[in-house]
C-alpha cells in the first residue's frame, strides 16, 4: 500500500458511525517483511484482521508463517501478561493473546515463552488510532528500526512467532471470541492502519469496492494528497485536510449499496 499523507473521504449511506482519530506521528509502509494475516470463523463466515509481526522471533517471512499457524485462542491471565500465568496450562501449545502496557514487549514474550505458548498477540491499547499496530522491539514503547548488533542477535533466539493487532481488532477478538485461530503470512497485500500524523491519514482499501468506485475516490480526493514521505521537503502539515476517518458507506453519486450490504 502506498502511504499517502492525509485525506477526508467524504461518503453517504454509511453503515455505521466512522471513528474520529488523531495522532501526530508518520508510520512505515507495511510489507512482506512484518505483515500478518489473522483469520477466525466457518467455512460460512471468515473474519480476519492484520497483525504486524515483531522485530523478535521468527519473522513473517520464516517458514512459520509461510505455513500457517493454528491454534486455539487463549487470553492471558493476567492480561498483560507481565506476571506468570495463572492460564499457562490452556496457554500451552497455544495462541495466547496479551494486552499492550504494564510492562515491556520483552516481558511478554518471555511469559509466553515460559507458558510453551505456540504464537503471542498482543493487542495495541491506543483508541485514539483504534486501527494502528506496529512492529514490537524488546525494550521499545513504540515502534523503531529494525535493531542491530546485540539486541538483534538476542531476538533471532526467540522462537514464539510474536504480532501485534490493534486496538480495534482485539475488540472484534473480543466481541466473537474466537475458539480457533490462524495466523499466515501477510505478503504484499494493502495493509490498513487508521492513523494521522501532523495532517491526517486516509486509508481507502475494500475488495467490495466496485471499480468505478475505486476511480471516483482518486479522483475526488487527487488534489488534497500530498505522497509519503513528503517530495521535495515538504512536510505533511502542508496539506489541505485535517482529519481522517474510516467507513463502510459509499462515495456519493456511485448509486451501489453501502459495501457492508454487498454479498
Amino acid at each position: 500500500m502506498v502511504g499517502w499523507s492525509l485525506a477526508l473521504l467524504l461518503v453517504a449511506g454509511a453503515c455505521a458511525s466512522p471513528p474520529q482519530v488523531t495522532r501526530k506521528a508518520v508510520y512505515p509502509k507495511r510489507s512482506s517483511s512484518d505483515s500478518a494475516l489473522l483469520e477466525w470463523g466457518n467455512s460460512a463466515i471468515i473474519h480476519n484482521a492484520d497483525g504486524v509481526v515483531a522485530r523478535f522471533g521468527p519473522a513473517a517471512t520464516h517458514p512459520e508463517f509461510e505455513l500457517g499457524i493454528e491454534a486455539d485462542l487463549v487470553t492471558a491471565s493476567p492480561r498483560q501478561g507481565c506476571d506468570p500465568l495463572t492460564n499457562s496450562k490452556a496457554a500451552f501449545t497455544q495462541i495466547i493473546v496479551m494486552h499492550r502496557g504494564g510492562c515491556s514487549f520483552r516481558q511478554k514474550v518471555a511469559t509466553a515463552e515460559a507458558a510453551g505458548a505456540a504464537a503471542l498477540i498482543v493487542v495495541n491499547n491506543d483508541r485514539r488510532s483504534p486501527d494502528r499496530a506496529f512492529a514490537m522491539s524488546l525494550d521499545a514503547e513504540d515502534e523503531e528500526p529494525p535493531p542491530e548488533g546485540a539486541e538483534a542477535e538476542e531476538g533471532k533466539k526467540i522462537r514464539v512467532p510474536s504480532l501485534m493487532v490493534s486496538y480495534a481488532a482485539g475488540q472484534q477478538l473480543r466481541e466473537h471470541s474466537p475458539r480457533r485461530m490462524r495466523i499466515f503470512a501477510g505478503g504484499d497485500r494493502p495493509f490498513i492502519e487508521s492513523v494521522t500524523d501532523a495532517a491526517p491519514l486516509l486509508y481507502l482499501v475494500h475488495n467490495a469496492l466496485a471499480p468505478a468506485e475505486a476511480e471516483a475516490a482518486k479522483a475526488l480526493l487527487a488534489p488534497y494528497l500530498l505522497p509519503h514521505p513528503p517530495r521535495g521537503g515538504e512536510a505533511a502539515a502542508d496539506a489541505k485536510i485535517t482529519r481522517a476517518t474510516r467507513t463502510l458507506g459509499v462515495l456519493k453519486g456511485t448509486g451501489g449499496p453501502p459495501v457492508c450490504r454487498r454479498g
